[in-house]
């Protein structure tokens, strides 16, 4: 009887995570132009960042792994290692007020663009559901690959396809 219950927990466990997976965009996509409202009172155009590789991550004050990929990107400096280059990180907040953004923002002490996105309609361009997300977007506007959810790990990764895509688009 225990090995049933183990085994429906671990199922019904399995059913989020893949519906989290549900990604629209993907590796070699082209990305479509949009706006996106930055926290202070700016506007980014998406064809704007051509010539430039981006980082745009999805993440939400409320979501725990958002926050401790964003703390370590903080607190490791890891941004730090593009001064100079033609690199953007923007993290795109999915769903929340500008104030609830903005306070939690200063509490934090981000100190890269943070953009909006309220009604989540840059965020569904991209996908169904799963945050934390960070899609790398080459030069000529072409995801040169993403990142779903937060370890050391896929931190590393991120890093890594970032480095790739300045060195080789």
């Amino acid at each position: 009887m225990k090995r049933i219950i183990t085994f429906v927990f671990a199922a019904l466990l399995s059913l989020p995570l893949s519906a989290q997976n549900e990604t629209i965009l993907d590796t070699g996509d082209a990305v479509p132009d949009f706006n996106i409202e930055m926290l202070d009172g700016s506007t980014v155009r998406m064809s704007d960042l051509r010539g430039k590789v981006v980082a745009l991550n999805f993440w939400a004050t409320w979501c725990p792994y958002c926050v401790r990929e964003l703390d370590h990107i903080t607190r490791d400096n890891v941004l730090e290692r593009y001064e100079g280059e033609d690199f953007v990180f923007i993290a795109v907040d999915r769903g929340e007020a500008k104030q609830t953004v903005s306070e939690f923002a200063d509490r934090k002490g981000y100190r890269f663009g943070i953009g909006l996105d309220e009604s989540e309609d840059i965020f569904k361009i991209f996908a169904e559901q799963g945050i934390p997300r960070t899609y790398v977007i080459g030069r000529d506007g072409v995801i040169t690959g993403y990142v779903l959810g937060y370890t050391e790990e896929l931190l590393g990764e991120l890093v890594a396809k970032i480095d790739e895509t300045l060195k080789t688009n």
